[in-house]
């Protein structure tokens, strides 16, 4: 019976623990804060950890991506772009606004209160992109239209993007990402993605949709799980 009592005696310790360590996150306030951890190879210190607010002034961080190895994001009601900055050596975050304006909505679409924003970059690494998806309401999760702006960095705005180049793009409810089509089967200026258990395909050029293919063994529940994975050779 000895093993028992010690067991019993560890676990009262371990509950006794995990109920204090709740406490302390509590009261600690930056437990539910956004926070950058940041740490390179061969660091002797422990991760540089500052919260988002601290750095943009807000404690909401909107879509990012990583593009030429700094970091963008879309900050505020009005999405405009940031670039954080990392110095190497002490791991400290500053922000840089790159534009003034927010990315221009189509006024065509503006009775539609369904959307949804991605910030990306081009599969080359040469295009920072902004794809804006409207929904047509009645079902919130099928898009309607497809914007897509790429960023100037000479003038600092959006502009449209007349050619995405040889790239596609493949949606998902929380994500984006964006695929090379040379050597593949895919065709360039093409969005993908999946609703209701089938695959569709917007022609950004001629704007317009079509169903490409089923996809029975995509659950309706979780559908919104789905996450698009490029597997590089």
């Amino acid at each position: 019976m000895i093993p028992n009592v010690y067991e019993n005696e560890n676990s009262d310790e371990d509950s006794n623990e995990d109920e204090d360590d709740e406490d302390e996150d509590e009261n600690d306030e930056d437990v539910n804060r956004l926070t950058f951890y940041f740490c390179k190879p061969g660091y002797n210190t422990d991760f540089h950890k500052q919260d988002v607010q601290s750095i943009i002034r807000d404690p909401r961080l909107g879509r990012w991506t990583v593009f030429k190895k700094k970091i963008y994001a879309l900050i505020g009601m009005q999405h405009i772009l940031i670039c954080l900055d990392v110095d190497n050596d002490s791991g400290r975050i500053t922000a840089t606004p790159m534009a003034n304006e927010s990315p221009e909505k189509s006024r065509r679409f503006s009775d539609h209160p369904c959307y949804t924003d991605f910030i990306i970059q081009s599969s080359c690494n040469d295009m920072l992109l902004y794809v804006h998806l409207i929904s047509n309401g009645r079902n919130y999760r099928m898009p309607y239209h497809f914007r897509v702006l790429q960023f100037d960095f000479v003038r600092k705005r959006w502009i449209k993007a007349e050619s995405m180049g040889e790239i596609a793009i493949f949606i998902s409810l929380n994500a984006a990402i964006t695929c090379s089509t040379k050597g593949t089967n895919l065709n360039k200026e093409l969005i993908y993605f999946t609703d209701d258990r089938y695959l569709y395909i917007y022609d950004l050029i001629t704007q317009s949709m079509s169903l490409s293919l089923p996809c029975p063994h995509v659950s309706k529940r979780k559908g919104r799980d789905i996450h698009w994975l490029t597997l590089n050779q």
